[in-house]
């Protein structure tokens, strides 16, 4: 998935969010994670795979999973995939909320 795709799902995850309201749906609030640093592209990253997870469209290993996971529910080595594809990311690009 490229950056242009991860910000894309990440915005359309929000919205769904926001449509859920009155729901007891426990998310990360994308406006509060910065996107120039690691740890706030590794969590933006991690919430742009809710959708898929939702609507279980995985591959691999991970293809039976059924909940999404919530950044404190997912073990560090998990963790630590998200902020390399984060280093990887703002290595190479120039990264700003639209």
């Amino acid at each position: 998935m490229d950056l242009e795709a991860c910000i894309e799902a990440a915005a359309g995850i929000r919205h769904e969010i926001e449509k859920m309201e009155g729901t007891d749906v426990a998310h990360r609030e994308l406006d509060d994670l910065d996107e120039t640093s690691v740890e706030g592209l590794a969590g933006i990253l991690h919430e742009a795979g809710r959708e898929a997870v939702e609507k279980r469209k995985l591959v691999g290993k991970d293809s039976k999973i059924t909940k999404f996971l919530e950044w404190d529910e997912i073990d560090e080595d998990a963790k630590d995939g998200r902020r390399i594809q984060a280093r990887y990311l703002l290595s190479r690009f120039n990264i700003a909320r639209k």
